[in-house]
């Protein structure tokens, strides 16, 4: 008998075997490279705000913020390692050539990890549409 599994096995799974695949995520440093993403393309989601734009590296980089309107430090850092699980799923689907910074809202603390991809994959085709890249 085929036995059926839950949505959130499934994602377990994938979370695990992304983390085991060791997809490797560069970080953004500088002051410098933040002010060049932040004042590329915007795309806003419920639990989340994208920004993304080319910069001068080979690979792209990514950055994962939090503000204290997000909560408490633990509350950011559990918004930062949701964000962060979600990009290293997303990365292995889809080809992302620009470098990113993701900015928690404060609705991903209790929002479903489902709708936390589904809105990362939104942001994504969104800021890859835009005209404002030259890609």
């Amino acid at each position: 008998m085929a036995e059926r599994f839950s949505t959130e096995d499934v994602l377990a799974v994938e979370m695990y075997s992304a983390h085991n695949n060791k997809i490797s995520i560069n970080s953004i440093k500088s002051r410098k490279e933040f002010n060049v993403i932040y004042s590329g393309v915007k795309s806003v989601s419920d639990t989340m705000v994208l920004f993304s734009s080319q910069l001068e590296k080979l690979s792209p980089c990514f950055a994962f913020v939090a503000s204290k309107k997000v909560g408490s430090a633990v509350s950011r850092n559990r918004a930062k390692r949701r964000m962060r699980a979600a990009l290293r799923l997303v990365l292995s689907s889809y080809s992302v050539g620009n470098s990113i910074v993701l900015v928690a809202r404060n609705t991903i603390l209790n929002a479903p990890f489902e709708k936390v991809l589904k809105d990362l994959k939104y942001c994504i085709k969104k800021s890859e549409k835009s005209p404002h890249l030259s890609t």
